[in-house]
């Protein structure tokens, strides 16, 4: 009986101290011994514990926003064994938190998903208008959560506690947003022209060229740079950039190849690389955490017969892990995580913090995918 045991015997002091030497299946397994253990087990000390050395010691990704430390640690143990135990059956779950999309019918509309309870909260969409661009704020402390461009202004909208977005403000532009960062918002036409403004204060750096000559009396330093070829696509972290490479010829049936640069001395040195099918996508985005994980969508094979494309196989969608903190290996771990039969997937977003992968498909779906 557990009453019995030298460990309820101890003080509670010792018995905490004890348990903050434990891996997190250990004090699972520990609070399925008793319900007096299973009791003491969530006490908001044990699990502060367990979270500095299984998570933060080791400085393994993790939910900053899930203020359930437990459900928190217990999330990133589970992440990072997948990782580390190079695992390749994709989990399907439901225990999600909100995420965005966007459907486009007669109009554009905005809505918010509630996945752990399978529910929609809140739609969002100006009768008639069709959105030219969407970006989430990349700080979760900032006031407005969701910029939106319409065809002449750009809308910035909060979501409250119950799932609802609320316009807030707008800026008159045509510019797209490209990145919202707390109150600063960056716009382009991605072409010649970018709008950087605060929101909040009205402040605005304007960086359109203005196409005319100066006389400068001194002479400048050049900017050193440095080509990666011919680039099919490129994500980038704080220390590296992932390119994806592909020959000269666009007919060539060689396969593309994603390369791991390091941005800590210049020219960027080359660390790692991996081969990828190359074909037609919808989506050709490549993702990189900044645990240098990656993920992207692999075309399906071609094979031609006489003057048709014939399809043999389905877009896949590949996860990988270069050799650091995820992979202490020297080899470059590949997963192929799920498949699509219907090759229509046309958006990928990734949040390596939670492991969780979204993918968005010609016909409005969804899919929200999370590695075992």
């Amino acid at each position: 009986m557990c009453v019995n045991s030298t460990l309820h015997d101890l003080p509670d002091d010792i018995l905490i101290y004890t348990i903050s030497f434990l891996l997190v299946p250990d004090i699972l397994l520990l609070c399925q011994t008793c319900k007096w253990f299973n009791v003491f087990m969530r006490l908001q000390i044990v699990w502060t514990n367990a979270f500095k050395l299984n998570i933060a010691s080791n400085n393994y990704p993790f939910p900053i926003d899930d203020t359930d430390l437990e459900h928190r640690t217990c999330d990133s143990y589970r992440l990072m064994s997948c990782w580390l135990t190079d695992s390749s059956d994709p989990e399907k779950r439901d225990d999600f938190y909100r995420i965005t999309s966007v459907f486009k019918g007669i109009w554009s509309v905005l809505t918010i998903w509630d996945f752990a309870r399978v529910h929609k909260c809140s739609e969002w969409s100006p009768k008639g208008a069709i959105f030219t661009g969407v970006e989430l704020n990349a700080d979760l402390e900032s006031e407005a959560d969701v910029t939106v461009s319409l065809s002449q202004r750009t809308v910035l909208l909060p979501l409250d506690d119950n799932g609802f977005l609320h316009q807030m403000c707008s800026i008159d532009t045509d510019l797209c947003p490209v990145n919202i960062t707390g109150d600063i918002v960056a716009l382009s036409n991605n072409i010649s022209k970018a709008l950087i403004c605060n929101w909040k204060t009205d402040d605005i750096a304007d960086t359109q060229h203005d196409h005319c000559l100066e006389l400068y009396d001194s002479i400048f330093t050049c900017i050193p740079t440095h080509s990666f070829g011919w680039v099919d696509g490129a994500s980038t972290t704080l220390t590296s950039i992932l390119i994806c490479s592909q020959s000269d010829n666009p007919w060539s049936l060689q396969l593309n190849s994603l390369e791991l640069y390091s941005l800590s001395s210049f020219p960027p040195t080359l660390t790692s690389k991996v081969s990828s099918q190359r074909g037609a996508l919808r989506c050709t985005d490549i993702i990189l955490g900044k645990r240098v994980s990656v993920v992207w969508i692999c075309p399906h094979d071609r094979a031609m017969v006489s003057h048709w494309e014939e399809h043999d196989s389905w877009e896949m969608l590949i996860s990988a892990v270069f050799p650091g903190l995820l992979n202490p290996t020297t080899e470059v771990h590949v997963c192929e995580v799920c498949m699509n039969t219907l090759n229509n997937w046309t958006a990928l977003d990734y949040d390596e913090d939670l492991g969780r992968i979204a993918l968005g498909s010609a016909f409005g779906k969804v899919t929200i995918v999370q590695p075992q």
